[in-house]
């Protein structure tokens, strides 16, 4: 699917390349003349033409010039190379993501504020204005050639008549047998042209001028315009004026129109005089140059016997030579390549030639998440949802839809393509599908069974989806992940025997919901990943123009877009990230309360693509507000923020807005629900602090008691490489707390539910959520970034508490030994199983922190060599002072692992 901004990056691309070669080809043409046959080199045109009727070349990642340009939904782009996280059903599964450090300070209000661009010209994206412009002019051109060639056709038609002299139509009968031309040829005389020529491309038609020519003479003009005929000119020609049409505004392809112009006549002529002595070339020559005088009006859609005066003398040299040529054939090659290998003169960000890269992690692929803390089987129990006794260890939720584009693509960081449906799938055991709709896919060689539920059963066909599963399959059976180390090939073909991809449900891009959550003030904010459907009756234009955003992680710094803005009683704010580049994929977005000074939101690494709302509570109406955004490099991106009439959508379901603000002490809630999510950190790996982050959807109290219902993620954080990070947790859970409410205002939590795994996750949503929330507790796909921040707040929090300064990071790069196989699975498997020292110690080259009887201790693992050349791996136990409480190194031979002397 290709926009317009897209089609322009191409055509310009397109035509620049292509100039470059044209300007190369007329400069050797000369050259060319000596050496190959004219016929050959007026094809090689034809490649040229070819190449700039159709402007998309595949793009490699070499180029001459390299084009950063901004990508709105529509594109591909290339991956980075660092830390790429975890995939799964979901990213919001992943207990390990990707984070930028937030460090919410105050931005200071001199700010200066970029000036709103909505104002004239300014708001309208560049890539329109051009389109219209191009199309305007590409629309004028064509009309131009069309009136002039309906003039001629009409003046013709009024001037012409029939040849009727037997002799003349003899000569021509006989040439038409000589050349193989079948079909009837029409011949007339219209005294209103000076110069032979020939018309139509299904009825053709030769004009002879009112001269009166030899029969020499008339048989070289006859025999000239057939041979044009023959090899189908006009059509030729038409392809050159819908080149140059397209390319109307360079100058080039107009030089590029005449030199074909020349050379096909040059080779006309060269058919004709073959196998001519030169007596006959000499008296050709002498025909044409007899119509020198004599020039008159031709058309696009016609071929000339003169051709022109500038080309006379290159025709007559032509005609007159006959050295023996080489045939072209390296030419015609030699401009094909060319014409293909254009490509690599640019290399667009945006992927503008529509041509699709690889899959990768974060570049369209989907993958189904895998624990790496878990084993093999407990990973496929857990994923197809039958009892494990690891399940919460192997926790594995489909919590919302995937988006995809119309190749079967997840829309991603780097594959911001438009969207074509949000999908729910997951991975069931087959005994659980038998009353669903399936069939059997084959991919790679395997069959997959693929189920759809009563939800979408309508998709069963639907070739998108295929592309979908296929894309998702192929991709996983040669996925490796660079941060664990485990064999996905096997986790997908244990899947793929024992259970069924089940396509759950499809949602259409008009019926895209937002994602909203309540802060602890109780304002509303949310996102959307935007579409054509996505129009809104604007009240208030803050901002809207393309801006360069300088590089910050922090929130400390920022720029501001356009000037402060007033949030009346029933508006909401939308913050519409609408492009980004290669570079900069993401943007860091904060929201300032100008009257009050403080921070609303701080959200890093907002993705392109996406809408984000924010929806004052009653108290913050009429206030003034501010608008900061950062890069995360920097570089440009295209921002629109306005206000508009706040709807349902934009403040949850069913005025739970209300039912939150006043039904209950919304502090206090929040204070409990924290305290139970972390209460259920005993079921994952134990780290140094616990933290949690939860959304709020509703509340219902009775009797003395407060039901809760929430969107709850536990996150334990430990140190890994010095950088505070996640080391265990869960995903995005949908969960029901029940607590009573004593006379003093406190909260004692009496029950504690969450959504079911794998099949029963659906029916145990009906079960516990009522049915006003159920379709939001399903659409929980981009939750995890909230509850991810709120995480590592409290990761800060804890690292001020403890007086350390350190990054706080959802995931560390971890680089295993570069050692032989079978002894770092001895190493790392074998040893560790009895030995607590060891097992403490990293997996990867690098430290891990533990706390122990209120000690910090770090453990460390890293490779040298041996003075022999072996590989040396030690593993060691230091306090946080430097000294060494244990030591042990092992010589790696081969396989053979060795204990090694430590040197004190």
């Amino acid at each position: 699917m290709i926009d317009l901004r897209s089609f322009l990056i191409a055509l310009i691309e397109c035509s620049v390349a292509m100039s470059v070669l044209i300007l190369l080809f007329i400069a050797i043409t000369p050259l060319l003349e000596k050496r190959y046959v004219a016929k050959w080199r007026y094809y090689a045109w034809l490649v040229i033409v070819i190449g700039l009727i159709i402007p998309f070349r595949p793009h490699f990642d070499t180029a001459l010039i390299q084009m950063d340009t901004l990508v709105a939904p529509s594109y591909t782009q290339k991956m980075p190379s660092d830390n790429s996280e975890p995939s799964g059903n979901n990213p919001t599964q992943s207990p390990i993501q990707r984070a930028e450090p937030g460090v919410v300070g105050m931005i200071p209000d001199d700010n200066p504020p970029i000036g709103t661009g909505h104002r004239g010209w300014a708001a309208i994206p560049w890539y329109c204005w051009a389109g219209y412009l191009w199309l305007t002019g590409t629309v004028i051109f064509i009309t131009y050639q069309s009136l002039r060639q309906l003039r001629f056709l009409k003046m013709v038609k009024r001037w012409s008549q029939r040849v009727t002299d037997q002799q003349t139509l003899n000569i021509l009968q006989s040439l038409q047998a000589e050349l193989e031309v079948s079909q009837q040829v029409k011949l007339q005389v219209c005294p209103s042209i000076t110069s032979p020529m020939m018309l139509g491309f299904v009825n053709p038609v030769i004009l002879l001028p009112a001269t009166n020519f030899s029969v020499d003479e008339l048989f070289f003009v006859l025999k000239h315009e057939l041979v044009h005929f023959k090899r189908k000119d006009l059509c030729y020609k038409s392809l050159v004026l819908i080149a140059v049409a397209i390319h109307w505004f360079n100058p080039i392809v107009y030089l590029m129109a005449k030199a074909i112009a020349v050379q096909c006549e040059i080779s006309c002529d060269a058919e004709v005089v073959k196998n001519t002595d030169r007596y006959g070339r000499q008296l050709y020559s002498e025909t044409i140059i007899g119509v020198i005088e004599k020039p008159g009006m031709q058309t696009v859609f016609s071929t000339d016997f003169y051709g022109g005066k500038k080309g006379m003398r290159n025709r007559i040299t032509a005609i007159m030579d006959t050295t023996r040529k080489k045939t072209g054939v390296f030419v015609l090659c030699a401009v094909l390549i060319g014409t293909i290998g254009t490509g690599t003169i640019f290399s667009a960000s945006a992927n503008a030639s529509g041509d699709l890269k690889p899959l990768s992690e974060r570049g369209g692929a989907i993958t189904t998440y895998y624990n790496p803390y878990a084993t093999l089987e407990d990973n496929v129990l857990g994923t197809l949802g039958i009892d494990s006794d690891k399940d919460e260890i192997c926790r594995v939720r489909v919590t919302g839809p995937t988006y995809i584009d119309a190749n079967g693509r997840k829309i991603d960081y780097y594959n911001r393509t438009d969207p074509y449906y949000g999908i729910e799938w997951g991975w069931e055991e087959k005994s659980a599908i038998q009353k669903m709709m399936h069939k059997m896919l084959s991919v790679e060689g395997k069959n997959v069974t693929v189920a759809f539920t009563d939800d979408a059963a309508a998709y069963r066909d639907d070739k998108v989806i295929e592309k979908m599963i296929i894309n998702q399959i192929v991709f996983e059976l040669g996925y490796h992940s660079k941060n664990s180390d485990y064999d996905h090939q096997a986790f997908i073909n244990e899947l793929i025997n024992r259970g069924a991809y089940v396509i759950k449900d499809v949602v259409t891009p008009e019926n895209f919901k937002p994602r909203v959550w309540q802060n602890k003030n109780g304002d509303f904010l949310g996102m959307k990943l935007l579409t054509d459907y996505d129009q809104k009756n604007k009240i208030t234009d803050i901002f809207k123009q393309e801006i360069t955003l300088h590089k910050n992680v922090n929130g400390n710094q920022g720029v501001q877009l356009g000037d402060r803005f007033v949030i009346k009683h029933g508006e909401t704010l939308a913050i519409d990230i609408k492009e980004t580049t290669d570079k900069m994929p993401t943007v860091n977005l904060a929201i300032i309360n100008v009257t009050t000074g403080e921070f609303i939101d701080w959200m890093p690494g907002v993705r392109g693509g996406y809408r984000f709302i924010y929806t004052p509570r009653e108290a913050y109406a009429n206030h003034n507000f501010k608008i900061v955004m950062s890069g995360e490099e920097s570089d440009n991106a295209y921002i629109e923020i306005f206000t508009y009439k706040t709807g349902k959508d934009e403040i949850s379901h069913d005025d739970c807005r209300e039912a939150l603000m006043y039904k209950t002490d919304y502090v206090g809630v929040t204070d409990a629900v924290a305290r139970a999510i972390k209460s259920r950190s005993s079921s994952y790996l134990q780290g140094e602090t616990v933290t949690e982050g939860h959304i709020i959807l509703d509340t219902e109290e009775q009797k003395g008691t407060v039901k809760v219902y929430a969107i709850s993620s536990v996150g334990v954080f430990g140190f890994e490489n010095g950088i505070f990070t996640k080391i265990s947790g869960s995903g995005v859970v949908p969960t029901v707390m029940t607590f009573s409410k004593n006379q003093q205002g406190g909260y004692e939590l009496l029950e504690y539910k969450e959504a079911e795994d794998g099949s029963g996750y659906t029916s145990s949503i009906k079960k516990m959520f009522p049915r006003r929330l159920q379709d939001r507790v399903r659409s929980t796909h981009d939750d995890y970034s909230n509850l991810k921040k709120q995480q590592e707040e409290q990761a800060q929090e804890y690292l001020r508490s403890i007086g350390r300064a350190a990054e706080v990071r959802a995931h560390v790069k971890k680089k295993r030994p570069n050692i032989d196989v079978e002894a770092s699975n001895k190493l790392f498997a074998e040893y560790t199983k009895n030995d607590a020292f060891l097992n403490a110690c990293p997996y990867w080259l690098g430290t891990r922190e533990c706390i122990e009887n209120g000690q910090r201790f770090i453990y460390e693992t890293s490779q040298s060599k041996t003075g022999d050349g072996c590989d040396l791996i030690t593993f060691r136990k230091t306090r946080a002072n430097g000294t060494v409480v244990e030591e042990r190194q092992y010589k790696i031979e081969g396989s053979v692992i060795r204990s090694h002397p430590t040197v004190n």
